[in-house]
């Protein structure tokens, strides 16, 4: 028997999973804040977006994902498994080698099967999308690759233990040339050890001549100019 599985609008995700996701920060810490993103943000979210969420009655564990397939080519979706809770740290930052979960192996593969449900539900929607395109005349692969989903964030460990249960997962073209894949850090920091906002007023720790301003819009290009993850705006 297969886990249950929901899928909400991307503009309502449920109460209840909000409060499971912050229980779980801060490896929840992406997919949550995409939602309350999505639900109290005008303009957060679009009609194309979900929210779909994966448990097991006889289990703790649980996924979520975030999915707006109309966001390409910028990150078009976010996952999350109760597994990476039980993933050790990685102490040396120069290695990229697979971590296996602290979890018994039943567990593990409760968390595999959940996750693979997840991924087929994305990708039906995916196809739902291309496919209501088409009928409308309207242009699939103008920002994005019909046929796959843009990931962002995903945990290694959750890469590498989908890779081997067949599905198939490739680096996007930001990746650097001569690299199979490339690898990210997050970085949390402590809220009261940030400099305080009085402290940012007068300008304190910046070099002479330059200020703290707020980002605008108009700024957005030159934003876009540095990097080279694609944006649309």
């Amino acid at each position: 028997m297969e886990p249950p599985i929901t899928t909400f609008p991307g503009t309502s995700p449920p109460s209840p999973l909000l409060t499971v996701l912050q229980s779980h920060l801060p490896y929840s810490l992406n997919v949550l804040r995409r939602l309350q993103f999505a639900s109290r943000v005008e303009g957060g979210s679009s009609p194309s977006a979900y929210t779909i969420s994966v448990s097991s009655p006889d289990s703790a564990h649980f996924c979520a994902a975030y999915y707006d397939p109309s966001r390409g080519p910028e990150t078009e979706c976010w996952v999350y498994s109760t597994l990476e809770d039980a993933v050790p740290f990685n102490t040396d930052p120069e290695s990229f080698a697979y971590i296996p979960p602290n979890l018994p192996e039943n567990e593990v593969k409760t968390c595999v099967e959940q996750l693979l449900l997840l991924f087929r539900r994305l990708a039906a929607i995916e196809a739902d999308f291309t496919s209501s395109c088409k009928e409308h005349g309207l242009p699939a692969d103008t920002y994005r690759e019909p046929g796959a989903v843009r990931i962002g964030a995903c945990h290694e460990t959750i890469r590498g233990l989908l890779m081997t249960a067949g599905v198939g997962i490739r680096s996007t073209g930001v990746v650097p040339k001569g690299k199979d894949w490339e690898f990210y850090a997050k970085w949390l920091a402590r809220v009261d050890e940030m400099t305080k906002a009085t402290e940012l007023e007068k300008g304190k720790g910046l070099e002479e001549g330059m200020r703290w301003d707020t980002v605008r819009r108009e700024d957005a290009e030159l934003i876009k100019s540095r990097t080279s993850i694609p944006k649309r705006e």
